[in-house]
Parts: C-alpha cells; structure tokens; sequence
C-alpha cells in the first residue's frame, strides 16, 4: 500500500503467519528447458502496476492467492473465516475509500528459434 508501511508490516507478520505461501518453484526458466520446445528468449521487461482498492476490493483480491486457496483446500482454514479475518484485520489499514497497492511485475518473452 503506498504510504502505509503497516501494509507491509501486516503482510509480513499476520498475513503469512496464518497463511504460509505454498512451496513453490519461483526461478525463471532455463534456456535449456526452453530451448527442448524450439524457444529462446527474446527479452525481459519489469514494471511497476498501481491499482486502487477498497477493503473489499483488496480482501477479494487476497482470497485468489495461492496461500488462501492451500489453506481451505487442505482444511487448515475456511473461505468464510479467512474473508472475515482478511477484512477485520486489514479495515484499519484504510484511511479513506480506496488506497493505491503497487505491484511489482516482470514478463519474460520467448519466440520461437
């Protein structure tokens, strides 16, 4: 959240205490795995995306992350008490209507060799 280093605080303290991020393979892909399917990389470009959300924008958008979607489906949680907490928890982050999130991006393009 721009302006709010609480945000941050939040997510790091609260947020992935109670909902772990799944393990995962985060690395890029190697040219040579992409090299097996007759592709190479042709460029790599990163961005920032700024999006306003309400409390209600911003809880409906966590619930589709991975940590929410392991917690329920393994049973550690459910989608109601997860969207309750997310909204008690992160109301008070909120000082107006919406607040600006920023989203750091990158894309890898590949074409065809």
């Amino acid at each position: 959240m721009k302006g709010n280093d609480d945000c941050e605080k939040w997510y790091r303290e609260e947020y992935l205490a109670r909902l772990p991020t799944p393990a995962r393979n985060t690395r890029p892909l190697p040219e040579i795995n992409t090299s097996e399917y007759g592709l190479v990389s042709s460029g790599f470009y990163e961005f920032v995306h700024e999006v306003e959300f309400s409390v209600e924008q911003f809880v409906s958008y966590l619930v589709t992350q991975t940590n929410v979607i392991s917690a329920v489906e393994t049973g550690k949680d459910n989608l109601q008490s997860v969207t309750n907490w997310l909204l008690d928890s992160a109301r008070p982050m909120f000082s107006g209507k919406k607040e600006k999130f920023s989203f750091f991006c990158q894309i890898q393009f590949f074409k065809r060799s």
